[in-house]
């Protein structure tokens, strides 16, 4: 038992390099007067890789326990002040790099390197708290679910507070699913907890947790059980522990609905253009939601739209939904389904992705301007003012293009400027 204790504390040496890496990594003291939530490791890949074998594998040596079936996040306490906490991401999207099956070798290496490397958050994910649901419970009373099976459900959550600091009543968003207010914020025992600190580190973590507790806030890295009131009752019938739920916090500015102008390049892998005003999917923060948006650039001061996306470079597009803060990132995809033959036949999919994006503002109007081509015939002439007919079919069509800017195939340039009178010919330039 000493020689195999000896063994998971031993660093593989795998080159001089590598093992710098880790001798740095070791010797570095991470603070202790916050306990950080479990850092999230996500094996992804297609099937039949070996991503279940890897989990299992990584349990087996941190444990010495044996695990039959994976079925929603694992956690394991790596070392005196470190959590891990695996998660097997589903098939959803192909597309996903290959996993190789690790021998143990390899296998002693990874987990040593995952116990001393560091993590580093994403600015937006340490700005705004959210969760990684470890599992939730559907406490709706059982008379109202006879009445009717598809009532709206009351569910209590239990995970860790990550990316930073939350107050009570804050609202959130669950991803697919909607924004609900959080409720009954309790704190049950946490599940793994780290090893006993010494009298130095206890007293730091009072100091530190007293203010919050006045401000009725729950600190980063702490395990917690809140209830959410009202979700669909498709959340808890189709539930599986396979598919991770993630819960995130969002600002007012986001709990409104607008446009919202990003930067956008279709993704290299995707072989068709875009076209304005086809439905797309977006994830943009939190949230990922059906739009239409409108491509355009900026040409001398004017905005012009695109009918499709240019290849191989950016462009501007606009779109209406719930907002997002300058620099969040957006991706944008067509279907959030799976292709049932290609999974059935182990195949993969036709790539799916379609663009990525910044949000550049929001909440923002801009004059986008359409090039479009109108057939008349020219009736009278009078100095510089032309008269038309068959160009429009309304005065009120006529009126919507007032002011508009034309070329005619000539080079002539001018502009509509009103419908002409009864007594005249349909249109006056």
């Amino acid at each position: 038992m000493g020689k195999n204790n000896n063994k998971r504390r031993k660093l593989v040496d795998d080159g001089e390099s590598h093992n710098k890496i880790l001798k740095g990594s070791a010797d570095k003291k991470e603070p202790s007067s916050v306990e950080e939530a479990p850092y999230v490791i996500v094996v992804h890949g297609p099937p039949k890789v070996g991503k279940s074998l890897l989990i299992k594998s990584l349990i087996k040596h941190y444990t010495d326990q044996s695990l039959e079936n994976i079925q929603g996040p694992i956690r394991v306490l790596t070392g005196n002040r470190r959590r891990i906490q695996f998660v097997e991401c589903p098939n959803n999207m192909n597309g996903m790099i290959d996993a190789a099956k690790y021998q143990k070798d390899e296998i002693d290496d990874l987990a040593n390197f995952l116990s001393v490397m560091e993590f580093h958050t994403l600015s937006r994910r340490a700005a705004h708290p959210y969760f990684l649901v470890d599992h939730f419970e559907d406490v709706t009373s059982p008379a109202d679910v006879d009445m009717d099976i598809k009532c709206k459900r009351d569910i209590i959550l239990f995970c860790y507070i990550r990316g930073c600091d939350i107050k009570k009543g804050t609202k959130v968003h669950i991803a697919g699913v909607g924004d609900y207010p959080l409720a009954d914020i309790t704190l049950p025992a946490d599940p793994i907890p780290l090893q006993p600190v010494d009298g130095n580190d206890k007293q730091m973590q009072i100091n530190i947790e007293e203010p919050h507790l006045e401000i009725e806030s729950f600190r980063r890295g702490t395990y917690l059980r809140f209830g959410v009131l009202g979700v669909p009752f498709e959340m808890v019938t189709n539930y599986n522990p396979c598919q991770p739920i993630l819960v995130g916090s969002i600002s007012r500015a986001e709990d409104n609905v607008g446009h919202m102008q990003v930067r956008l390049m279709q993704h290299s892998w995707h072989m068709n253009m875009l076209k304005t005003k086809d439905p797309i999917i977006v994830s943009v923060g939190w949230r990922r939601y059906q739009t239409t948006p409108i491509y355009y650039q900026v040409s001398y001061r004017r905005h012009k739209m695109l009918e499709f996306t240019p290849v191989g470079e950016p462009c501007l597009a606009t779109f209406w939904g719930p907002l997002a803060p300058p620099g969040a990132r957006v991706v944008a995809v067509r279907s959030l389904a799976d292709n049932k033959v290609c999974l059935h036949l182990n195949l993969l999919a036709p790539f799916r992705i379609l663009a990525t994006a910044d949000v550049l503002k929001f909440n923002h109007t801009v004059k986008i301007v359409e090039r479009i081509k109108r057939i008349g015939t020219p009736c009278l002439i009078l100095n510089e003012t032309a008269l038309i007919k068959d160009m429009f079919t309304s005065d009120d069509e006529v009126n919507r293009f007032r002011d508009v800017k034309i070329n005619t195939a000539h080079g002539i340039r001018g502009k509509i400027n009103e419908a002409a009178a009864k007594s005249e010919l349909p249109i006056r330039l």
